[in-house]
């Protein structure tokens, strides 16, 4: 009679013991399922959403007021003559940059902006060639490129970016087409250290 009551406790033992098994299978595949899923996430780089309407704004021949802007830390850098010189911030979502620009008489002549190393290259040129078309003119040397729009609605756009590990921007710059003053971007090249 003690081994039937025996053998009956194990069965049951037995019985729990499987089903306790099969629902940590089943949990440990749910968890396995949803990390899966989770993986497959399609993940955005850090500009993924950048508006190049942003630095369009400051398009050659926008107006322009220091007092009145929507970029924050506007400081007037130089005036000599006719043309103020400005440093803004971009402050767009999770990014801020420098963005420096050229005004006469309350029209911006031409703006250069300092782009942030982790934006990736292959998608900010990709939203100018949206934007413009294939460029004009390419320029290569050492793993660094400059890329030239010439005269889009009467404005020419250059784009640097170089490679080490990953491609990542440099500088977005426009300046009139037939521009006869200096423009920002030849004058901060001209002003730093070689």
């Amino acid at each position: 009679m003690k081994n039937k009551k025996f053998a009956s406790n194990t069965s049951t033992d037995h019985s729990k013991k499987s089903k306790a098994l099969k629902s940590l299978i089943l949990i440990k595949a749910l968890f396995l399922l949803i990390l899966s899923y989770s993986a497959l996430a399609k993940v955005e780089p850090k500009n993924y959403d950048f508006k190049l309407e942003t630095l369009l704004a400051l398009n050659p021949g926008s107006d322009f007021d220091p007092k009145q802007n929507q970029f924050k830390n506007t400081e007037l850098i130089e005036q000599k003559e006719k043309i103020s010189k400005y440093r803004l911030e971009v402050d767009y979502l999770r990014y801020r940059f420098p963005v420096f620009i050229q005004v006469r008489e309350g029209k911006i002549l031409d703006f250069y902006a300092v782009l942030p190393s982790y934006f990736l290259h292959d998608i900010f040129h990709q939203s100018i060639i949206n934007r413009f078309g294939k460029q004009d003119r390419f320029q290569k040397k050492n793993g660094h490129a400059l890329y030239i729009w010439k005269n889009k609605a009467g404005v020419d756009y250059y784009y640097a970016g170089t490679c080490t590990i990953t491609c990542f921007p440099i500088f977005f710059s426009a300046q009139k087409s037939q521009a006869i003053d200096a423009s920002i971007r030849e004058e901060l090249k001209n002003s730093s250290p070689q």
